[in-house]
């Protein structure tokens, strides 16, 4: 009977593993450093406080949506790190805190600009059918989750006003091709998980090397398209900027030793280890643009 209680109630650290609490709130941060790039983040506005709000609701639902969907792939590839392979909480309970989050992101965009929020609420039902179904198609799956990566540039973006400005376009490029190397990254380390359940990636319809020469490539052409704000005048804030170029630099060598690391060694253990290296050093890249507008 405690067993099953636990299963039914997920206690405060369970919780926080099946929403990613951390990686949930560096996408709602995400907004606010939208509105820096964009120059409408000048002060205290409360768009933005409820924009955030917002996106961390929206993330949250999405990692528990998700993981309720995939635990039969999670468990094949033994990912121990998820609650539900565990057996942490039940499956149901799991689905219906995604949901809940879902809809109070939903709730939440109506108090926002009419752009954002059918922003928001466009979004969601595509983020629910890429758990539900659209992952098992072929790219699909990498194209939907580097999307989910730039959209909230997008949004941020649009919270003030309609206008989507230059330096926002090019950072959600960015960001949408290094989501894009980060998913094909990661497929390889599902391999055997996603080819027992029909999921088409191109670690399983080609290989893993090929996926891994793939991510390489993108995460190289991060490398020369970081730095170039410093260089063209996207931004005038960025032009020529010396502190933006110093800084941007760290993101550069980080993803020359993660392309290194990624073409000679592509276990499960090793790809899991770059995934967290490489979330931080996006961090450090949104950093550097930051500093780059502020400073």
């Amino acid at each position: 009977m405690q067993e099953k209680n636990k299963a039914l109630a997920p206690g405060l650290g369970t919780f926080l593993k099946l929403v990613r609490f951390e990686n949930s709130l560096f996408a709602g941060f995400s907004v606010l450093l939208s509105g820096f790039l964009s120059g409408d983040l000048t002060g205290w506005q409360p768009e933005y406080f409820r924009g955030f709000l917002v996106i961390i609701c929206l993330a949250m639902g999405i990692f528990a949506v998700n993981d309720y969907y995939d635990r039969g792939i999670d468990s094949a590839n033994k990912r121990y790190d998820r609650p539900l392979v565990r057996g942490d909480l039940a499956g149901k309970t799991a689905f219906g805190i995604g949901m809940g989050f879902l809809l109070a992101a939903a709730l939440l965009s109506f108090t926002l600009a009419l752009e954002a929020a059918a922003f928001i609420l466009l979004s969601i039902p595509v983020f629910f059918l890429y758990s539900h179904s659209l992952k098992k198609y072929f790219l699909l799956k990498n194209i939907i989750a580097a999307y989910g990566f730039s959209f909230i540039i997008i949004f941020g973006s649009l919270l003030s006003n309609a206008e989507i400005e230059p330096i926002i376009l090019f950072f959600a490029a960015i960001t949408f091709i290094v989501g894009l190397a980060f998913e094909i990254m990661i497929d390889i380390a599902d391999i055997p998980g996603d080819r027992l359940f029909g999921v088409r990636t191109v670690a399983v319809c080609s290989s893993g090397g090929s996926a891994a020469k793939l991510s390489a490539a993108l995460y190289a052409g991060i490398m020369l398209l970081d730095p170039l704000p410093f260089f063209f005048n996207i931004d005038q804030r960025l032009y020529r900027d010396w502190i933006f170029l110093v800084l941007i630099l760290i993101p550069f060598l980080s993803y020359l030793f993660l392309c290194r690391g990624l073409l000679r060694a592509r276990s499960a253990k090793k790809v899991l280890y770059m995934r967290k290296r490489t979330l931080k050093v996006m961090q450090l890249g949104s950093l550097a643009y930051l500093a780059g507008v502020l400073i």
